[in-house]
């Protein structure tokens, strides 16, 4: 019977039991799509990753399952990967490791403390793409379980994967919202931005809840791939050619509580570069059979 080797991590923390749980397993060469998306439904989490031997550019490639699908970009797995790879001393001493996935290249940049990895940062790969959204406040307010009132911008972004960008005028609008399922069915399921990264601007940070209907899951507790999106956003309404970083706060809702650190690079008036980092602590590891 064939083994794998696997480990979990919590991700966008640096405490166990906070942040997005993430699953990544070793040694699946070989094994066909159907069965990867088997062993990522087995283990219900937001996301699992297939860490496979380079193809082309980079060091690694990975391959990102939710429990219904390949992802072609996501933020907390590359994350969770890159230090994972550090923490089994795989990248010990690099500055960089560079991660194939289907999206393109990943470089994710490491943070060593005392000879250890406490921090790594990604450059998205590819550079933002805006769209105006494809639904009315009055539809997400319906989809949130607000009133019309509590919504105060909209606007589809992708750095990889596509977001609606939803920004709320109170915190308590963002903590007391009620995700409506058969609502977001109707005006969103099938829209080029159907998740949705709902976020409200404090004086100094970020608090934000991320939405994107899956089997087993319906909020997401850290979102590396939504918080580049949002970094584009934000980058994008400052006229300054600068380089911008803010403190996401993410999960708080779900007693996950997570940081995201997301930056957007201007240049030329145009934001050219988004990054999301945090840190990441491991928590399990075991044999999968197969």
């Amino acid at each position: 019977m064939p083994e794998l080797k696997f480990y979990t991590l919590d991700v966008f923390t640096d405490v166990r039991f906070g942040g997005n749980q993430l699953a990544v397993v070793l040694g699946a060469e070989g094994l066909e799509t159907a069965r990867l998306q088997q062993i990522a439904r087995e283990f219900q989490l937001a996301e699992t990753v297939f860490l496979l031997p380079a193809e082309g550019e980079g060091d690694y490639r990975a391959r990102i399952f939710t429990t219904g699908r390949e992802m072609t970009f996501a933020g907390h797995p590359t994350i969770g990967t890159a230090l994972l790879l550090a923490f089994l001393g795989e990248t010990a001493g690099k500055e960089e490791v560079v991660l194939e996935e289907i999206a393109g290249l990943v470089p994710v940049k490491y943070r060593w403390e005392n000879g250890q990895a406490v921090y790594a940062e990604l450059t998205s790969p590819t550079p933002p793409e805006f769209r105006k959204a494809e639904v009315t406040p009055k539809q997400v307010a319906e989809v949130l379980g607000l009133k019309v009132q509590d919504i105060h911008t909209l606007e589809g972004v992708s750095c990889g994967t596509p977001y609606l960008i939803v920004e709320v005028t109170s915190h308590a609008a963002l903590q007391h919202l009620q995700f409506n399922l058969p609502a977001w069915e109707k005006h969103l399921e099938n829209k080029w931005a159907a998740n949705l990264y709902v976020f409200f601007v404090a004086p100094h940070e970020i608090y934000a809840r991320m939405f994107a209907p899956e089997p087993g899951l319906l909020e997401d507790s850290a979102t590396g791939s939504a918080g580049v999106a949002l970094a584009a956003h934000l980058g994008n309404r400052i006229p300054e050619d600068l380089t911008f970083t803010w403190v996401v706060h993410q999960g708080l809702e779900m007693g996950r509580p997570s940081r995201l650190e997301i930056t957007a690079v201007k240049d030329d008036f145009e934001v050219v570069a988004t990054r999301v980092g945090g840190a990441a602590v491991q928590v399990m590891e075991g044999i999968l059979r197969i």
